[in-house]
């Protein structure tokens, strides 16, 4: 049993910042997703895509990371079956059963449009569970299994002593070095497979590990790291601009010293921060396509200020009904939260 007091990711043991860097990641992904739905021109979505996409999934491995390492060095117990447990009922639980909604949405959808590419309709059991399987239904899924995976992976942390800190920060470097070096990616056309994902993710959640251990000296001096790394970063992409992964790396890590210096004075990220698993799970595709619908209503033309239309109203459509349904305790149950009592919070 693990104490009450160093419960993984209970509310006690929440941090403010976090928060506001999670809201700031979430509209990140909704801006990433928006960007098929604005129809914006070749050369703009180049420019955007390093901006958006470096900042928007891989925060929220690293904060997994973080918690986590941060929760092994406050306990002296870790009861593994019990982590798999709540890992199970927190991330594929909520992959299952909106997986199943998506797929009749899409059925009806396929139904009533009649695309000529479908993913449900006059297609066998085997090929929609594979559409599932690599979010080909709907393209957020992936990062639930995902996460999963890497959690337990994670479990051995301590056992293969990597919570000291020279031996975790070479086992990341050594980690993004091998899957630099790899032939493949997790994203394959418009397939994402959630194992190759996994692998993906693990690099970011050991630099969020790092942070943890190192979290003491980057929140003495938060603001000074920050603009040191955004200097760093601007120097990067102006003299360098194909070292793309330190170019993240360096955006990441400024993102979070900002934050870190904030704290929870962003009010309007921090908000959103408090309910991003509700806003991840629904902002797309559905929300994104009624948005995206209605845009030419403001905006005749497809452009900037239709993407910018889109992502803003996407967020806050999605932020507001998972505010709205926080307190229901069938909306708990389908994101995998603590039904009884209150050790878990919406993320």
């Amino acid at each position: 049993m693990q104490p009450k007091k160093a419960a993984y990711e209970s509310r006690s043991a929440r941090l403010a910042f976090l928060d506001g860097f999670r809201g700031c990641a979430i509209v990140m992904v909704v801006a990433t997703h928006a960007m098929a739905y604005a129809k914006l021109e070749d050369s703009t979505s180049s420019l955007l895509t390093f901006w958006v996409q470096a900042v928007a999934v891989p925060p929220f491995f690293l904060v997994d990371g973080f918690l986590f390492a941060r929760h092994m060095e406050s306990s002296t117990s870790f009861s593994y079956g019990d982590y798999a447990v709540r890992s199970a009922r927190r991330l594929l639980l909520p992959w299952v059963c909106f997986s199943v909604l998506y797929v009749v949405f899409r059925a009806a959808f396929e139904y009533v449009s009649h695309p000529t590419h479908t993913l449900v309709l006059e297609r066998t059991v085997g090929e929609v569970l594979a559409a599932v399987y690599y979010s080909s239904v709907s393209s957020q899924m992936y990062f639930l299994p995902a996460l999963f995976i890497i959690r337990m992976l994670s479990g051995g942390a301590r056992t293969l002593g990597l919570l000291q800190p020279s031996r975790l920060v070479m086992s990341w470097l050594a980690y993004v070095w091998v899957w630099q070096s790899l032939p493949f990616s997790a994203e394959q056309g418009d397939r994402i497979d959630p194992v190759l994902s996994a692998i993906w993710g693990m690099q970011y959640y050991l630099l969020g590990m790092v942070l943890s251990i190192h979290d003491k000296r980057i929140a003495s001096r938060p603001l000074i790291g920050a603009s040191i790394g955004l200097a760093c970063l601007a120097t990067v992409k102006i003299l360098l601009p194909t070292w793309g992964v330190l170019a993240q790396y360096l955006y990441l890590g400024s993102l979070f010293s900002l934050f870190r210096g904030l704290g929870d004075r962003v009010s309007s990220l921090y908000a959103i921060g408090r309910f991003t698993m509700g806003v991840y799970l629904i902002h797309a595709p559905v929300i994104l396509k009624l948005v995206s619908s209605a845009a030419p209503l403001v905006f005749d033309q497809s452009g900037m200020g239709r993407y910018l239309l889109i992502t803003l109203v996407a967020v806050l459509v999605s932020a507001g009904i998972a505010r709205l349904c926080a307190r229901a305790r069938w909306w708990r149950f389908l994101l995998g939260e603590e039904i009884r009592g209150d050790t878990e919070h919406a993320r």
